[in-house]
């Protein structure tokens, strides 16, 4: 009879706080909606909770998330439109697990995901679990991204901070999971900026800085949706590439109140900077905007040599002359018209 009761209280205990909470904003995303929830529903890690953040959206999502809302796993939280970054912090509060998952709603997870993750925990002792991903096309092509910087370090448990080779990678911040007292005792939050992009980069920069320990772990589960039309990587609008540049700020002011790690981390952070603004760059329309933003954020780090130079290509090392020497207007000169500059003897 105790040893039913026991059973019993277990049971109910798991049930009450799952294992790992994943977190789903949604946005406008019917067409690929019931792939994602599916994907969810039938994971082999059967406790976990699901919490489905639909942030206005205009289109069939509301009723998609309805036909799954019987199953006892899942919250439904239904607002007005406020960004996706308000809609992660929502989730957040709503968490009752040991470990926070955060899938979007456009992509989905092999069914052993959150399961293979949990088991790396060490019993919930581990900040943070995570793993590579496949880049995936409705073509039913898959691409798996591995990492050459993190050879070293696949399937080992390591400190950020004494590795700081990670936070060159890119955030993928869906790939992994977090444990929720890392969240809360650190006051890791996203922001809340409406209409913004790259929301997932001062949260991944942040989580990493005040982790003592993580995983790596050399597998991949999470499909990454290349074929989302509307996803915000496509929007090359001035107002969007800056939103980089804030959630860059963000880390710079939180890393304030630990320097003896920040210095630690200094120069691969500041290549990890330098490197996404000149994606920016690459990709944004207009440029001759865009440069006076990253001449500004950049030009302390490149006068210093405050970075990984081996890091960048021959081209970018002239461009990044050009910035300290000649200023914004030259050096894009150089960046768009390069055969221009080919008589010029450059020291690099």
């Amino acid at each position: 009879m105790i040893y039913f009761f026991l059973l019993l209280f277990i049971s109910s205990y798991q049930f009450i706080f799952p294992k790992i909470s994943v977190i789903v904003p949604i946005y406008n995303t019917n067409k690929y909606l019931k792939e994602c929830l599916d994907s969810l529903i039938n994971q082999t890690l059967k406790n976990i909770e699901i919490i489905c953040i639909n942030d206005g959206s205009t289109d069939n999502s509301f009723k998609i998330v309805m036909n799954y809302i019987s199953d006892n796993r899942f919250i439904f939280i239904d607002k007005i439109n406020s960004g996706y970054g308000d809609s992660l912090n929502n989730g957040i509060e709503f968490v009752s697990g040991q470990y926070i998952g955060i899938v979007e709603s456009d992509d989905f997870a092999d069914k052993d995901m959150f399961e293979t993750l949990y088991k790396y925990t060490k019993n919930g002792n581990i900040d943070i679990v995570r793993s590579n991903y496949y880049l995936y096309w409705s073509k039913k092509k898959k691409k798996k991204v591995k990492f050459k910087i993190m050879k070293s370090l696949y399937n080992k448990f390591f400190n950020p901070i004494e590795h700081p080779m990670i936070f060159l990678i890119p955030p993928s911040i869906w790939s992994g999971i977090y444990k929720k007292d890392l969240l809360i005792k650190n006051n890791i939050k996203f922001l809340s900026t409406p209409g913004a992009s790259y929301q997932d980069t001062s949260f991944f920069l942040k989580t990493l800085f005040k982790s003592k320990e993580i995983f790596f772990l050399n597998k991949s589960f999470l499909n990454y949706r290349q074929t989302n039309e509307y996803s915000s990587v496509y929007n090359k609008t001035l107002s969007k590439a800056l939103f980089v540049n804030i959630e860059f700020y963000e880390f710079e002011k939180y890393s304030k109140i630990d320097l003896k790690s920040y210095y630690k981390i200094e120069k691969f952070y500041n290549t990890k900077k330098i490197k996404t603004l000149i994606w920016n760059l690459k990709r944004i329309k207009k440029k001759k905007e865009y440069i006076k933003f990253l001449y500004n954020d950049i030009y302390k780090i490149l006068i210093n040599h405050n970075y990984l130079e081996n890091s960048f290509n021959k081209f970018e090392k002239i461009f990044f002359n050009f910035l300290v020497s000649y200023g914004e207007i030259i050096a894009l000169d150089f960046y768009l018209h390069p055969k221009k500059f080919n008589k010029l003897k450059l020291k690099i």
